[in-house]
């Protein structure tokens, strides 16, 4: 009898050893500003969860269904609506654009960890900011294309000089940013580097029309559209801007490879967001607050 007890136990706790050990799945949802038209969208759903499943190892099984990739509206109301269903049957969920970043934000509370990726600006975009580019709000956080729009335009004054920058949005960023902020944010430029700021939306279906509305006493150029374009696209926007002899910054550096003149750094851009992606989503599983 004894034997058999003994057996039982050795049963039990390898069984429990085993489950123990199996992969846990881990459901993602996506809320994005990328048309399924837009060739870059599976790319860049493709990068985001095999990064998040390269760092988070096979503890976990990282899964994205077509089905949980649901798209922002300039309705609010039908942004927000997707975000509800993905919290109701996602795990975690990434917000790409601005436009899905003001649509969840429109909740109250974040039940599910909620990641926003391609934000822009902390004031331009109104995000709940607490310190050190953390929300303060729970289950909530965000990761930024530009660490300090004002450094890399510092760093830019220093070896080119101008006094006319307008910052280049991709359409639905750019409906997505707080119009109440745009003059005071073009003030503190104004106010910190004597420079005069406008801001221009670019539809990448029609590029030539769209930088043909660029203000006439544009000297310069800062491309603040991180990934949502193909390098055709990044291309035409560049070769307009050299062929007026206008300067273009970039946040990227994949765009410097496809004709602007300078990026801040290396560090930052598409890959930065990729890894510090995978790094915030496997604190998130391991227990860490997203909100801190």
């Amino acid at each position: 009898m004894r034997i058999y007890k003994c057996i039982l136990v050795i049963i039990v706790f390898v069984l429990s050893l085993s489950n123990s050990n199996a992969q846990k799945n881990v459901s993602i949802g996506i809320l994005t500003d990328l048309e399924k038209s837009n060739i870059v969208s599976p790319d860049v759903n493709k990068s985001l969860i095999e990064e998040i499943q390269k760092v988070t190892g096979s503890l976990y099984n990282i899964k994205l269904s077509e089905a949980d990739v649901l798209k922002s509206n300039l309705d609010l109301d039908i942004t927000t609506l997707n975000y509800k269903k993905l919290s109701e049957r996602c795990d975690i969920i990434l917000l790409i654009g601005g436009l899905s970043v003001k649509g969840a934000l429109q909740e109250k509370t974040f039940t599910k960890p909620t990641i926003a990726i391609g934000t822009f600006s902390i004031f331009l975009q109104n995000l709940p900011y607490f310190s050190n580019n953390t929300s303060g709000r729970k289950n909530f956080s965000y990761i930024l294309s530009s660490q300090s729009i004002r450094k890399e335009i510092d760093v830019f004054r220093n070896m080119v000089d101008f006094k006319n920058l307008t910052f280049l949005f991709d359409e639905k960023v750019y409906s997505s940013l707080d119009k109440k902020r745009i003059t005071p944010f073009k003030e503190m430029f104004k106010m910190k580097f004597d420079l005069n700021i406008d801001l221009l939306s670019i539809n990448r279906d029609d590029i030539n029309s769209s930088l043909s509305h660029l203000p006439d006493q544009t000297e310069a150029v800062y491309i603040s559209i991180p990934f949502e374009y193909t390098k055709k696209q990044y291309n035409s926007i560049t070769q307009i801007l050299n062929n007026r002899k206008i300067l273009s910054f970039a946040m990227d550096k994949s765009i410097v490879s496809n004709g602007a003149l300078m990026c801040f750094t290396d560090n930052y851009g598409f890959d930065y967001i990729l890894r510090k992606l995978g790094v915030v989503v496997d604190e998130v599983l391991n227990g860490e607050p997203l909100e801190e």
